[in-house]
């Protein structure tokens, strides 16, 4: 029962680091899609709005780390535009939406209009945020939500709005005939940009991937559409850097392994020890000279000294 109660919590664990790589990637996606239209997309998702610059959200003080934002006019008057994705629930979202819009303020003294973007269905946190005590309500804080997959895509393929076509695999309403027109546009509008067209392709095949809403049958021959401009995948420099990325991770991984088993081999009481040394190791090259050294180490004492240095 102990044992098939500690495997149910591995399995719960691995759940949640899958669910995170796969937010991480769809995180990722959305935000250079966005920077790759910018001018174009803002607009759309805050009518009435024009791009004035990206700011380098890495000068916000606190360790919490937004996803986009940037400064925009918006009814005449400087702003700026703060947007997040979620690709699941978060029931805390309401409350980090509301310290990323009072830093903001705090960091750049202008107005600020915070865009929460739902890609998937899922359940929403609500707007207003309300901070409330025993006395009543503390604070009330206003955003927006744009939630994908209530967006209808017919609409956007009709009025040619090029710069959302990549999200129509998570739009209601999106089918293969859809698909195959958006496609056939995208490919007008950018054949003289390889990484664009490259980039855009992969980010329909990335969320059609994750969206539950489409029917099987619809959904394979949305597939069979992707299937025919496959081509565009190795174009995308996005798809690019995820393999590049796989690539390190998987020599890092490699390496963290040989690193252990050697430990295992030579001195198993160490095993748990070295473990704990290789997660703390993401360079290769000082897992390789890790490997070396236990290897080489004379006796049990010197691999300890390795994995436990002395504090000088």
């Amino acid at each position: 029962m102990a044992k098939s109660k500690k495997v149910a919590v591995q399995q719960e664990q691995v759940n949640v680091e899958e669910q995170q790589s796969q937010s991480q990637v769809y995180d990722t996606s959305m935000k250079e899609l966005v920077d790759k239209q910018v001018k174009d997309i803002l607009p759309v998702l805050l009518p009435g709005s024009v791009y004035v610059s990206t700011l380098n959200v890495e000068i916000v003080k606190p360790v919490m780390r937004t996803d986009k934002v940037y400064i925009v006019y918006y009814r005449r008057r400087k702003h700026i535009l703060h947007i997040e994705f979620e690709s699941r629930r978060n029931p805390r979202m309401g409350a980090r939406m509301s310290a990323y819009n009072s830093i903001l303020h705090l960091e750049y003294d202008l107005p600020v209009i915070s865009i929460l973007i739902y890609l998937f269905e899922t359940k929403m946190v609500v707007t207003p945020f309300l901070s409330e005590d025993g006395d009543g309500i503390i604070t009330t804080f206003h955003f927006r939500i744009i939630p994908l997959f209530q967006l209808k895509a017919a609409q956007y393929v009709r009025e040619h709005i090029t710069c959302m076509y990549p999200l129509l695999p998570t739009m209601e309403g999106a089918n293969h005939r859809l698909l195959e027109v958006a496609l056939k546009e995208l490919k007008e509008v950018h054949n003289a940009n390889n990484d664009t067209l490259g980039d855009f392709f992969a980010y329909m095949v990335i969320l059609l991937n994750r969206v539950k809403t489409i029917a099987p049958l619809e959904k394979a021959k949305m597939k069979e559409v992707l299937n025919m401009y496959q081509s565009l995948w190795d174009q995308s420099p996005i798809i690019r850097k995820m393999k590049a990325a796989s690539t390190v991770e998987g020599v890092i991984e490699n390496s963290r392994d040989m690193v252990v088993n050697v430990v295992q081999l030579r001195f198993p009481a160490l095993t748990e020890l070295a473990r704990q040394k290789v997660a703390q190791i993401d360079k290769p090259e000082l897992l390789k000279n890790l490997h070396e050294q236990a290897i080489l180490a004379p006796d049990e004492a010197s691999v300890r000294l390795l994995l436990v240095p002395t504090v000088a």
